[in-house]
């Protein structure tokens, strides 16, 4: 899809029970995110995407009840949650935190800020 210049790819049907191609899935999503294109895998319970900035997340377009973060490279810095149930400002997400599993969004819309790094985004219908 990216030899071919897409800019939005969805791939489905790509969890199942292999982890390890969870993982090679989210690598894709990678080379999307340096060629600047949208790339989210879905399920009939997950979404998930990569973010190098800002994000936006409406609650009447959800996929699911929670939001999970994961800082993708060594730090996802100044990470700021708004319109969330768990809010943060301006905090440093280590690769090896669990602090952003299970949030939910608040408000109408809830905002994703950060200062450098990639954001793995993981939202969950279970």
């Amino acid at each position: 899809a990216l030899s071919l210049g897409c800019q939005d790819i969805c791939i489905l049907g790509c969890f199942g029970t292999r982890i390890d191609h969870v993982l090679a899935n989210v690598r894709v999503m990678r080379m999307a995110l340096e060629k600047k294109a949208s790339c989210m895998l879905y399920d009939s319970r997950n979404r998930i995407r990569l973010a190098d900035g800002p994000l936006v997340l409406k609650k009447r377009e959800q996929y699911g009840k929670y939001v999970s973060l994961f800082a993708l490279t060594g730090e996802v810095r100044g990470l700021t949650l708004k319109g969330f149930y768990y809010p943060l400002t301006d905090y440093n997400m280590a690769s090896e935190e669990s602090i952003g599993v299970s949030n939910e969004i608040k408000d109408e819309e809830a905002v994703i800020t950060f200062t450098s790094g990639k954001l793995l985004v993981v939202e969950s219908r279970d």
